[in-house]
């Protein structure tokens, strides 16, 4: 309880001290500014990136259509003509 009393203590009184120089030094034509947090990029280069991603996406999406495809027939093709050596075992 002691830490937690004397680091209150501690820390409000430093906050009391500086609240003012601090507010001033964000303060500027009477307005409160505040610090911009995000960089904002281009919105045309968050497009590009966007288009590319896509398009890697898309031919990744295309390459597991046909591998499933591919598999399909290879399943389809064993089911309609088994065989025979396999099931002689």
């Amino acid at each position: 309880w002691a830490g937690f009393v004397l680091g209150g203590a501690v820390l409000g009184t430093c906050g009391f001290l500086f609240a003012p120089q601090i507010s001033r030094a964000l303060e500027e034509d009477g307005r409160l500014r505040l610090p911009n947090l995000f960089d904002e990029e281009p919105e045309d280069i968050e497009d590009l990136d966007l288009k590319a991603q896509q398009g890697v996406l898309n031919d990744k999406i295309a390459d597991l259509n046909s591998a499933i495809d591919r598999v399909s027939a290879q399943i389809e093709t064993a089911t309609t003509n088994p065989d025979p050596q396999l099931q002689e075992t």
